[in-house]
């Protein structure tokens, strides 16, 4: 099966937060990764302040894939190992793939392009110089998909 022409961007600031939830909530929820209406969606509506950064695999101007951000990230603050200052470092909290397009490379791609030094969060977000995450440790097509991304 051939891959549809997919682009990778940072999607505005006015972009929806329930669609972003929608999408997550639907294409995301797994045994493996409960996601709890609530925080999830105080986190998608910091997109419009710029506190939470998305993005996005899309097919025309349809939304296939995200991957979220905050930065700094309230989650390292707390967990963080201490070796780098509290706001040079971001942790990705959600990240999912229309289960279509898994298996396809979507998802590497995704993550490769938010970490991408000239189009990612470090271009965006200058000083940060570092990218944090969790997966289940059951979850191998995740956690693969993050070695390969870099």
């Amino acid at each position: 099966m051939s891959v549809p022409a997919i682009t990778f961007r940072l999607v505005p600031k006015d972009t929806d937060p329930d669609l972003l939830f929608r999408f997550n909530k639907t294409h995301g929820s797994t045994p493996m990764n409960f996601i709890p209406d609530g925080p999830v969606k105080a986190h998608f509506r910091k997109v419009k302040t710029g506190d939470t950064l998305v993005w996005g695999a899309f097919i025309v101007n349809e939304l296939v894939g995200l991957v979220s951000m905050e930065a700094p990230s309230p989650y390292y603050l707390k967990v963080g190992h201490g070796g780098s200052p509290q706001d040079s470092a971001t942790f990705i909290h959600e990240f999912v793939v229309h289960p279509k397009l898994r298996g396809q490379r979507v998802g590497q791609r995704l993550l490769a392009s938010c970490v991408d030094s000239d189009t990612g969060i470090f271009s965006v977000v200058p000083h940060l110089n570092e990218v944090y995450t969790t997966a289940h440790a059951d979850n191998m097509a995740s956690i693969m998909a993050f070695i390969r991304a870099g």
